[in-house]
This record gives C-alpha cells, sequence and structure tokens, in this order.
C-alpha cells in the first residue's frame, strides 16, 4: 500500500516551529533545572545545619506534637521556602510566557493574512507569572518538607544517630537533584508557555483550541485529542492537569472569517 506524504508548505512550516518551539523550551527547562539544583543544594547545606543544632532537643516535643514534627517545625519556614522558590521560578515563568504569547501571534497573524500586535501583555504574563509561581513554590516546600518530616520520623523510630539522619536528609535533597528538578524543570516550562498562548489567544478572540503534540501519543493525551477542538475552560484545565513532562501544545482553530479583538 503506497503512503501518501504530506510535504505541503503549511505542513513544513508547523514542523519547524514545532521543532523551534520545543527546542527553545527545552533550553528554558535546562536553565531551570541548573538554578533548582543550586538552590537545593544551598538549601540542604542550611537545613543539615538547622538539624544539627536542634537534634540535641528533640526530646522537647510539647504534648501531641511528636518529635519528628518537633523538628521540622524548627528547620522548615514554609514561607520563607515559598519565597524563595517562587523568586526563582517568576523569570522563568515570565519568560516562557512570553514565548507563548509570541506563538500565538505569529500563528494568527499567519492565519489571517497580516500581522498581529499586541503590546498589553506584559503585565499578565508577570502576574500570572507571580501567582503560578507562589503557588507551585509552596507546592514544592511543602513536599521537601513532608519528605525530610517522613525520614526524621523513621530515623527516630529506629533509634538512629545524628550522622544517619543528616545522611537521610542528605539522600532527600539528592534525589531531588536528579530526575525530580528535571521533571520540574520541563512540566512548568511547557505549562507557562501553553497557558500564555491559550490567553493570548483568548484575547484576541479565538474560542476553540486543538491539543497537539504528544508524540508518541500518551494514555492521557490521546482521549482528548480525539475530542478536539476544545473550549478555553477546558484546554487550561487539561493543561494544568496534565502529567508530568508533557509537552503537548494548544493551537488556536481560527474561522475563515476571524477578525482578532481590537487589543493594540
Amino acid at each position: 500500500m503506497e503512503t501518501v506524504i504530506d510535504l505541503s508548505i503549511d505542513k513544513l512550516i508547523t514542523i519547524y516551529e514545532n521543532k523551534v518551539r520545543q527546542r527553545r523550551l527545552d533550553q528554558l527547562a535546562k536553565r531551570l533545572q541548573k538554578t533548582l539544583i543550586f538552590h537545593q543544594r544551598e538549601r540542604k547545606k542550611q537545613i543539615l545545619l538547622k538539624i544539627r543544632t536542634v537534634w540535641r532537643n528533640k526530646n522537647e516535643a510539647v504534648e501531641r506534637l511528636s518529635r519528628a514534627d518537633w523538628i521540622t517545625m524548627h528547620i522548615f519556614d514554609l514561607q520563607e521556602e515559598g519565597e524563595l522558590l517562587s523568586t526563582i521560578f517568576q523569570p522563568f515563568y515570565i519568560e516562557a510566557g512570553e514565548e507563548g504569547q509570541m506563538y500565538a501571534l505569529r500563528y494568527l497573524s499567519g492565519k489571517i493574512g497580516r500581522d498581529i500586535i499586541f503590546k498589553g501583555a506584559t503585565i499578565w504574563i508577570q502576574n500570572n507569572a507571580i501567582q503560578f509561581g507562589k503557588k507551585y513554590a509552596n507546592m514544592i516546600s511543602k513536599t521537601t518538607n513532608q519528605a525530610i518530616r517522613n525520614q526524621i520520623a523513621e530515623a527516630i523510630k529506629l533509634g538512629e544517630n545524628l550522622n544517619q539522619v543528616m545522611e537521610r536528609i542528605t539522600k532527600v535533597y539528592q534525589a531531588a537533584e536528579g530526575y525530580r528538578s528535571e521533571m520540574i524543570a520541563r512540566t512548568e516550562m511547557g505549562r507557562a508557555y501553553t497557558m500564555s498562548s491559550i490567553k493570548q489567544s483568548k484575547i484576541l478572540g479565538i474560542k476553540s483550541w486543538d491539543w497537539l503534540g504528544c508524540n508518541p501519543v500518551c494514555p492521557i493525551c490521546g482521549p482528548f485529542m480525539d475530542s478536539n477542538p476544545h473550549t478555553y475552560e477546558e484546554i487550561a484545565a487539561f493543561r494544568m492537569s496534565t502529567h508530568p513532562n508533557c509537552f503537548g501544545y494548544d493551537q488556536p482553530v481560527v474561522p475563515e472569517d476571524f477578525i482578532p479583538n481590537e487589543v493594540y
């Protein structure tokens, strides 16, 4: 059976743009990963120092508060952790958001045959990055906090000494430096890029989107792609709940008579 290969100009342009998009997001993710690893190593030093300081007083736990909880309480300030991580994430979110905005503008400009210029995106990209950064940073902080608390609790249960506890905490951070940091970086850059693109298209008047780019198709993206196109609410909710490392992306569905909103 003869295979028909679509080599239309539009198809070639789409393939090229997707490769550029993927390469750009990969670069952003690698930079974010390096920044996260550096941050984690610095935090590990501080946490180990705090544990060494409070470990000798671990029996001072108050009523209904376990010794592990007492130690964790004295080595972690979740607000401080969240603010530190949020500061790290925000510039990367903003950069990925600007890339997503430019993707939407280029795509829509190509579809309607004239350039669309939108100058009002900077503020909402920054605001979204700050809100999203704080939310995700707090989640990471709580995850790390709980992992360390669990290790301390297990060490106390087994009667381990301070050096053994320090080794446990070191392993928590080593795990975070590896695949976890890469997964976080890739996932969050993809989300920031796509959400910015979706919001930009919505502001310009787009009503529906296709979900593309998951190749090979995974069990999560597959059914969603099969039901293209989607409303803004559907595709935004899906983007925020996709699997880690998902680099799927939105593509606006542009009617032939589409006229963008005046938002210059």
